[in-house]
């Protein structure tokens, strides 16, 4: 599911050619069905969007390769810089 105002996103074209392409439109699907915010969802979206921009960085563009020490990484940068 993509919803149009998403691909006004930045960081939308990482996501849709990201490998785990299908858990981010699970997570929106999600997100709708429970009646978050638009608002909210945008910032779901650019955060993920971050993450695999970091991932792409960190991994010479090896996206596939995903781990939860990843995940742990990535936090921490994002903490570390405010």
């Amino acid at each position: 599911m993509t919803i149009s105002s998403f691909e006004t996103i930045k960081c939308w074209s990482l996501i849709e050619d990201w490998p785990y392409r299908a858990s981010v439109d699970a997570e929106i699907t999600s997100m709708v069905d429970k009646g978050y915010s638009s608002e909210t969802m945008v910032r779901a979206v650019r955060f993920i969007g971050a993450f695999i921009e970091c991932q792409n960085k960190r991994n010479g563009g090896e996206p596939e390769r995903l781990d939860a020490a990843d995940i742990d990484q990535f936090i921490a940068i994002r903490l570390s810089s405010g």
